[in-house]
């Protein structure tokens, strides 16, 4: 999940412009790219990236501007800059976004932390 934030750092990204990025960055092969989930809808990397940033944003991380673009939220922004490790990451996101989870987004929006 860090990579994904890490990448909304520089401002409002598009989901699909950060996995390409991702994979580059990771130097996946054609093949490791295009290696579909079993529905055969969607790449295996790509699903992973749309479920950190879903996970990234339940725990108020990121904020989702509109569809498919996000940003940095200030409270993502200052676990960066503290340095936090990919644990309290994914810590950070358990936490908050476990009760929350699956609940109306927009009931949870009123209830930022």
């Amino acid at each position: 999940m860090l990579p994904v934030l890490t990448a909304s750092a520089k401002g409002e990204v598009r989901i699909g412009l950060v996995v390409e990025e991702l994979a580059d960055q990771l130097g996946l092969t054609l093949e490791e790219r295009s290696e579909l989930l079993p529905s055969g809808k969607q790449t295996i990397f790509s699903n992973r990236a749309h479920w950190a940033k879903s996970y990234l944003s339940k725990a108020h991380l990121i904020d989702i501007t509109r569809r498919g673009h996000f940003r940095i939220s200030p409270r993502g922004q200052k676990l960066i800059e503290t340095n936090q490790s990919r644990s309290t990451i994914s810590c950070s996101c358990s936490l908050r976004s476990s009760a929350n989870f699956g609940k109306n987004p927009m009931m949870l929006a009123t209830n930022l932390v």
